[in-house]
């Protein structure tokens, strides 16, 4: 994306002294660079990897927030909102355009600075388009409305050529925008405005398609469609041919005021409502089946007492048409593919339903028939789900109790209870029903999007996020558990749930780093890695306001980003390889050949 669930890595800046090599050392040195934004000088970098040695910077305008490498690495495109006041829930008041920089990145030299609209979604961390050949990008400038016509700034799309360095077209938007979309090839955007405002009064939804032009003339709006109720984002079909807007009506527990939930289905090429479809009590978690060419979410089924009242359901839709439904254990929170993709697992507090996807045939595994434990100490909400790369082991953590359940998904049974951290903590008697957060190994967690069109990610672990506090050998051997409240990993052997060790430490999250040899514990003020072969303390380094990981496109190292320094790590040793320093606020970071 572009955008990224992330607010933006807050990355170095050198005192970047202005030493431009000559073009000749500049390609030599090309085979490994990484291109950091530092916001304050404000500049753009380009250091030598692994040493971190600085090769050159350009001076920038403005105060730039982010950066976007185009798939073929040859340009670096900086982006800034432009200067402002934010206004709060009225938006972001713009003083002056927001504004594209396109640095040739061989060269490390500013082609063009195109001016936009006002603002850009997103703000500091914002969400655009960018076309697989990085020829096309598309940005949202959101304007502002006020209630003195004067102050309001316009809403508008703009379509930029990098290649041309202009703007290639621009579409007034009547309405504000709060979700920006497309198709994989970045030829039709989707502009979804959220209801707006209460009951008969508000304003409806409402579904912008725009064609964005093969020949960079556009955009064009090719139609909208006004949605009833209170639909969510729309979901992009597999196929490419269908726009799904999940509405969850309005539940309750009552059967006579039950309002259910329903799916908008939305044709791309006739821009119309094709169906609304059913979609139960309370549904949720509307996710992609790539290779099945469906799309699965999961809903309370109807209100009911009694033994009526004890199954959820999973839904499947594909094309235009709800496909069918199966019957889950109550109250799913979160849906997960196996690594092979041939099942699917739905986690509810009392079982885990697997779906086996070739035949959609579904049966529970109850989490209740434990060696112990959950039948006499029910330990919380699940907060996390961890897969091992084998698709053998499931680890749920506990929020409440930080306790660790093992299960073993081939024989569909429990392997284990494990108390986390030091010390305990009083539980719950009830095992509720928050949400579960998503976690996963290296290779799942990764936010990439380096080569191919769509919207922009950044690909860092970023600090003070929704980091994971579990993660998983990539031999699927054993586990690491961070419990934030005694500070500690705790280390299992997946096999039998025996604790090998406990750790102490310290931090907010964990990331597995590329290679699976080292597991990094990120905090504020420093960077502790466990070696993951021997299952034992590290190196501890102290970082000033660390930022976020970001690891190299070959995985042969990891930056880590501070305001004032980027460390370049050895992810397979996590000995220090390289250190730059001199930033007066490292952003971002990205990496090209």
């Amino acid at each position: 994306m572009f955008r990224n669930e992330s607010s933006l890595h807050r990355a170095l800046v050198c005192s970047l002294a202005a030493f431009v090599p000559a073009p000749a050392a500049m390609a030599a040195e090309a085979a490994g660079r990484a291109y950091v934004l530092d916001r304050d000088t404000p500049s753009l970098a380009a250091l030598a990897l692994p040493a971190g040695t600085l090769l050159g910077s350009v001076a920038l305008q403005g105060r730039p927030e982010a950066l976007v490498r185009t798939p073929d690495g040859s340009k670096i495109l900086v982006l800034d909102q432009g200067p402002g006041k934010d206004k709060g829930d009225a938006g972001y008041q713009a003083t002056a355009r927001s504004s594209l920089t396109i640095v040739d990145a061989a060269a490390l030299k500013v082609l063009s600075r195109v001016e936009l609209g006002f603002g850009l979604l997103g703000g500091d961390n914002p969400t655009g388009l960018l076309g697989p050949d990085g020829e096309r990008l598309v940005l949202l400038c959101p304007g502002y409305e006020s209630k003195n016509p004067a102050e309001s700034l316009a809403r508008e799309l703009v379509t930029v050529s990098v290649a041309k360095g202009e703007v290639a077209g621009r579409l007034p938007i009547e309405r504000a925008v709060s979700d920006l979309q497309s198709d994989p090839e970045v030829k039709t955007a989707f502009l979804f405005s959220a209801r707006r405002g209460k009951k008969e009064a508000a304003q409806p939804a409402e579904l912008r398609i725009v064609d964005l032009k093969g020949d960079l003339q556009g955009p064009r709006l090719l139609g909208k469609v006004e949605l009833k109720g209170d639909p969510q984002p729309p979901v992009l079909s597999p196929d490419g041919g269908y726009l799904y807007l999940l509405d969850e009506g309005n539940p309750s527990d009552k059967p006579e005021k039950n309002v259910p939930g329903s799916i908008q289905v939305i044709s791309v090429a006739t821009r119309a409502l094709v169906a609304t479809l059913e979609g139960g009590t309370r549904p949720r978690e509307m996710t992609v089946d790539a290779k099945g060419k469906r799309v699965f979410f999961i809903d309370d089924g109807a209100p009911a007492k009694g033994l009526e009242a004890g199954f959820g359901e999973l839904r499947v839709l594909q094309g235009a048409e709800l496909k069918t439904k199966l019957e889950t254990a109550p109250g799913g929170r979160f849906l997960r593919f196996s690594p092979g993709g041939d099942k699917l697992y739905v986690v509810a507090p009392a079982a885990v339903t697997v779906v086996e996807l070739a035949g959609l045939q579904a049966h529970p595994m109850h989490l209740d028939r434990a060696k112990g434990a959950i039948l006499y100490d029910d330990p919380g909400p699940a907060k996390e789900l961890a897969l091992s790369p084998d698709g053998k082991r499931a680890f749920v953590l506990y929020e409440k109790s930080s306790k660790l359940l093992v299960l073993d998904l081939d024989k569909e049974e429990t392997v284990a209870m494990v108390t986390t951290g030091r010390g305990g903590i009083k539980f719950m008697k009830t095992l509720g029903a928050a949400a579960l957060t998503a976690a996963s190994y290296y290779a799942a967690d990764r936010q990439a999007s380096r080569s191919g069109g769509g919207l922009f990610y950044y690909d860092v672990y970023q600090v003070g996020r929704a980091v994971t506090s579990i993660v998983v050998r990539p031999d699927s051997r054993f586990v690491y558990v961070l419990n934030t409240q005694s500070g500690d990993v705790t280390v299992a052997d997946s096999a039998n749930g025996q604790v090998v060790d406990k750790l102490a430490g310290g931090g907010s999250g964990l990331r597995l780093l590329p290679g699976g040899k080292r597991v990094a514990v990120l905090a504020s003020d420093q960077l502790k890695l466990i070696d993951a072969e021997a299952n034992r303390k590290g190196p501890e380094l102290a970082m000033d306001k660390l930022r976020s990981l970001a690891p190299s496109p070959d995985d042969k190292f990891v930056l880590a980003l501070t305001d004032s320094q980027v460390v370049t790590l050895d992810p397979a040793t996590g000995e220090v390889r390289g250190r730059a320093t001199g930033f007066k606020k490292a952003v971002q970071v990205v990496f090209a050949p």
